[in-house]
């Protein structure tokens, strides 16, 4: 869930995202319980970029972002835009 936006252009879109979390039943937290937790400043936070680029193949792409593909981060997914 987006808690903000820091930086917003057709190709890119950096914000800060609310990371959902397991309740003590073991469900996902409902979006209404996410969004109080924005509100009052709770939770766990992380740093989203996504990059839309276009590319013949995905490998195209990290090798633009992070010059080869081996220093690309595994958590990184490239997606058709």
């Amino acid at each position: 869930m987006v808690a903000a936006t820091l930086a917003a252009n057709l190709q890119r879109w950096k914000g800060i995202i609310r990371i959902p979390q397991r309740t003590k039943k073991g469900d996902w937290e409902d979006r209404t319980e996410r969004l109080r937790q924005i509100e009052e400043k709770e939770g766990h936070y992380g740093e989203l970029q996504i990059l839309c680029v276009v590319a013949s193949d995905a490998s195209d792409v990290r090798l633009a972002q992070y010059d080869n593909t081996a220093s690309c981060p595994k958590n990184v997914r490239v997606l058709p835009c």
